[in-house]
């Protein structure tokens, strides 16, 4: 029947020829399925077809209230039956609802069937078949008790022995049920769930052994590191006691690790004492120390200076796991300040000393032009005059004393020149000069007369002999010599 025919239905269609076709309809489908009655009606249990004729189009079906059960399924689009009832022909009947639906799968009405039934045939075959169900269940209980009792606690024994092995180290056993039923699935799962442990054990160990062999590998890297620096690493625990010593620190402290791991820092550093309050600090306030330098006196190696600091040492989760000591000899170092300290010193003296020689050089300079000055003067009185007996001594003494005055002049402007020199630290002018060539331009410049009687001279130089030298500072030290 096309359910579109069932939507153009009105109230008061009843002498239509479309209404008596669906009665038609339904007269032949009841006749077919040996049914009382066939009624269909909408969500408002209102009557759209009623095939015994006994309520009109529109009207409400009363006795659908009491399925309403029921018809909310077949709302939901479900085929559901009533219990068995009793009509008003004192015969029992049975209900049966189905939903009828449009072209776009929408349940549009509900179709619902009246059966009847004899009781008594009913209830003779019911109680026929409660008895032949009955002898039925009984055999076979007991014979689902003897099979369960070989088919269904053997696998659970197998399945919980499987269990009890999977504890062993490396033991995945597998479960052989060959069965179809529940217990089969659960061998499966079983089997699949080992094979998921074995494949993930697998999976662990391999990580385990890559992560140990990363921390071999930075254990020793962080060893190598600690060997190579040249400056001094001393740990301690919380305890302030000594878990760390690389071999820069054993060379400062003059101790071997042997003599300082495990013990307490206070006592064990020996000569480096004053780095024990430094790492104490570190541990005990959670703080830096900052950098501190300190000398000590090793009855080895003497007085030596030592710089260091400490900071606290932080585990993964943040907390203090100890103190970590670094420190360095500054000995070569604080060696050199004081070196250049000295030259600094030295520089200043020479500074002073230049200006001290120029202050002198000054008022020489004058004076030596004063004294040749005199000396001309004198030369001339002597000329011009007649020379007494008396007067003659006096102006030879007096001219004698003015050339005195010129040549010690000479030698005191030469001594400030040659302080000025010292002084200032010349810079040298090397080159490849002739050994032979700049001792011989010396001597002629210290003996311009020859040498004298009781100085005897020996040369023995060769002729083509080149060093590397400034030929006029060496020429001034010859001329020194």
């Amino acid at each position: 029947m096309n359910p579109h025919f069932l939507m153009r239905i009105r109230p008061g269609d009843e002498d239509t020829s479309l209404y008596r076709l669906v009665l038609q309809e339904l007269g032949k489908l009841r006749e077919a399925a040996r049914v009382k009655d066939i009624h269909l009606f909408d969500r408002e249990n209102r009557m759209i077809v009623d095939l015994d004729q006994t309520q009109r189009i529109g009207e409400e079906n009363l006795f659908l209230q009491l399925d309403s059960y029921e018809l909310e399924q077949v709302w939901r689009g479900r085929t559901v039956s009533s219990v068995l009832y009793r009509g008003r022909d004192g015969r029992f009947y049975k209900a049966g609802y189905a939903p009828v639906w449009d072209d776009q799968g929408e349940v549009i009405a509900g179709v619902g069937v009246e059966v009847g039934v004899d009781f008594m045939q009913i209830m003779d075959g019911v109680r026929r078949q409660f008895i032949g169900i009955s002898l039925f269940s009984g055999g076979l209980i007991v014979m689902i008790s003897f099979l369960l009792s070989r088919s269904m606690i053997r696998p659970i024994q197998v399945l919980t022995s499987a269990t009890e092995q999977l504890g062993n180290e490396e033991s995945y056993p597998q479960v052989d049920l060959k069965r179809n039923d529940e217990l089969g699935d659960l061998g499966k799962h079983f089997n699949w769930m080992i094979a998921q442990i074995k494949t993930k054990d697998a999976l662990l160990r391999r990580m385990y052994a890559e992560e140990r062999a990363r921390v071999e590998v930075l254990e020793g890297y962080s060893e190598t590191l600690l060997k190579s620096i040249p400056s001094g690493v001393l740990g301690v625990n919380l305890n302030g006691e000594i878990t760390s010593c690389n071999p820069a620190a054993e060379k400062i402290i003059s101790l071997s690790s042997s003599a300082l791991l495990g013990r307490p820092v206070q006592g064990a550093l020996g000569v480096c004492s004053p780095l024990e309050p430094i790492l104490l600090t570190a541990v005990t306030t959670g703080n830096e120390a900052a950098w501190e330098e300190f000398s000590i006196e090793d009855p080895s190696r003497g007085k030596r200076w030592i710089g260091a600091m400490a900071s606290p040492i932080k585990d993964h989760g943040g907390r203090q796991a100890g103190a970590t000591a670094v420190f360095a000899d500054l000995t070569e170092v604080k060696n050199l300040q004081e070196e250049i300290a000295l030259k600094r010193q030295m520089a200043l003296l020479g500074e002073l000393s230049a200006g001290m020689a120029h202050e002198i050089r000054n008022p020489l300079a004058a004076i030596q032009v004063l004294g040749e000055l005199l000396s001309r003067k004198v030369k001339g009185i002597a000329s011009d005059q007649t020379k007494k007996e008396a007067g003659g001594s006096g102006e030879g003494e007096l001219q004698a004393l003015s050339r005195s005055l010129v040549t010690e002049i000479h030698h005191l402007n030469r001594f400030v020149t040659e302080f000025l020199i010292y002084a200032r630290m010349p810079l040298l002018r090397f080159e490849r000069a002739n050994l032979a060539e700049t001792v011989e331009a010396a001597l002629l410049l210290a003996t311009p007369s020859g040498m004298p009687e009781k100085i005897s001279l020996r040369k023995s130089l060769p002729a083509s002999f080149k060093i590397s030298v400034d030929p006029l500072e060496f020429r001034r030290v010859l001329l020194n010599l």
